[in-house]
């Protein structure tokens, strides 16, 4: 371990320069720079590799990207207990010793690029309505009538981001959004997408 090489980053423009190379991969990281977002982060370095602990959400999303050994030096160093551990696939071992997994899932990411908006139509159950930070607490009851769902969702997300849902009979029964939208970068992410139980398989997603 070299710990004396793991020091605090507090200039965007050098963050920027590390991540934008593995935009599909660091492109949450990339929205955290974002004023309102930046106030919330830890960002640490050793070498060309890079760390983020965001206290935003409750999870406490930590992000780390470089090689193996960057990786390891960079875990070892943070003085958070735990969190929610984001690890590319070829650094995972790096976390050996470090971290006890309560749970590991592999996450896949779909890219869209060329991205051109189109009017929605309405839906044959419902209309697609938007949602504000006002809709916030509907917004996560929602997410709480599933098991897990929702753990990665804030109210600030709302004011940040950009979220649609499905109202019936006044019921918000779906709901999705860019929990992250990195506009310098020109890039966002979608998710927190959630339909009530009784209601999927009908397309509301």
């Amino acid at each position: 371990m070299n710990r004396s090489r793991v020091t605090r980053r507090d200039r965007k423009p050098d963050i920027r320069r590390v991540l934008n190379p593995a935009r599909a991969w660091a492109l949450y990281a990339l929205a955290d720079l974002d004023d309102g977002m930046w106030e919330q982060c830890e960002w640490w370095g050793a070498g060309d590799g890079l760390a983020l602990v965001f206290h935003g959400i409750r999870i406490r999303p930590i992000f780390v990207m470089g090689d193996v050994a960057e990786v390891r030096d960079l875990l070892q160093s943070l003085s958070v207990l735990h969190g929610y551990l984001n690890l590319q696939a070829h650094v995972v071992a790096a976390a050996d010793g470090i971290y006890r997994y309560r749970q590991r899932h592999e996450m896949c990411r779909m890219l869209l690029e060329g991205f051109a908006p189109r009017a929605g139509s309405g839906m044959p159950h419902g209309v697609v309505l938007p949602l504000t930070v006002a809709d916030s607490a509907e917004v996560q009851a929602l997410f709480d009538t599933g098991d897990g769902a929702g753990i990665a969702f804030s109210a600030a997300q709302m004011e940040a981001g950009f979220f649609r849902g499905v109202r019936e009979a006044g019921d918000l029964v779906a709901v999705a959004g860019t929990p992250a939208a990195a506009r310098r970068e020109g890039g966002a992410g979608v998710g927190n997408v959630f339909v009530r139980a009784r209601r999927r398989g009908h397309g509301l997603a």
